[in-house]
């Protein structure tokens, strides 16, 4: 058969990276959140241990995290930052 009668298939992994497909979110989006530090560690430890936990329980980790170093936040960003995490997938956590 002629050269440009040849069908070639298309590369089933091109534009995945590496292979495997979309990648997962690294939740770099919450961890580099807040310019306070302190609030940052919060952040950081409540992702960790309630990454896609219910959006109740993330907010009472919260609010306790921030009440240990004498800080408080908004009702909005106490539900936003909650929901956020609530959303998270924990196994990039």
């Amino acid at each position: 058969m002629p050269d440009s009668h040849r069908r070639i298939a298309p590369d089933p992994f091109e534009g995945d990276r590496d292979g495997y497909g979309p990648s997962m979110s690294d939740n770099t989006d919450l961890r580099n959140d807040d310019d306070n530090e302190a609030v940052q560690a919060v952040l950081d430890r409540v992702l960790s241990y309630q990454g896609g936990a219910p959006a109740g329980t993330v907010r009472t980790e919260l609010e306790t995290g921030l009440s240990e170093i004498d800080e408080t936040r908004s009702d909005a960003w106490l539900d936003e930052h909650a929901e956020r995490i609530s959303g998270a997938d924990p196994a990039q956590s």
